[in-house]
């Protein structure tokens, strides 16, 4: 994965921060960093199993998500890929420097070898 954004449900959503031993974490692995946190469960997910989580519930494929491209049209190796993850309220939140926060929206950048 090569990315992320999040959305939060709060009423200052574009001011929330991150704690820096979070960031620290992300940095120095983003696909493993587990920074999700199942509200119901209290399991933490990393980028990665969010991933996972996305194709479970969503019941869709990677190949569903792959761009479409004619049998003439020349693909690149490497394509980036965002997949835009919707959380009703209370389903997973994250730790910022404001305390726990639900998660609304998490788009998840990812390149995909094709």
């Amino acid at each position: 994965h090569i990315g992320l954004d999040i959305d939060f449900y709060h009423d200052q959503s574009d001011q929330i921060k991150l704690p820096r031993e979070t960031e620290n974490l992300y940095a120095i692995d983003k696909e493993k960093a587990a920074l999700f946190t199942e509200t119901t469960s209290g399991l933490d997910y990393s980028s990665e199993e969010m991933l996972e989580w996305y194709f479970t519930h969503s019941k869709k494929t990677l190949a569903e998500h792959l761009p479409k491209h004619g049998s003439s049209d020349a693909q690149p190796p490497r394509q980036a890929i965002i997949f835009p993850i919707q959380f009703p309220p209370g389903t997973f939140h994250i730790i910022t420097e404001q305390g726990a926060v639900d998660i609304k929206a998490l788009r998840l950048a990812v390149e995909v070898s094709v």
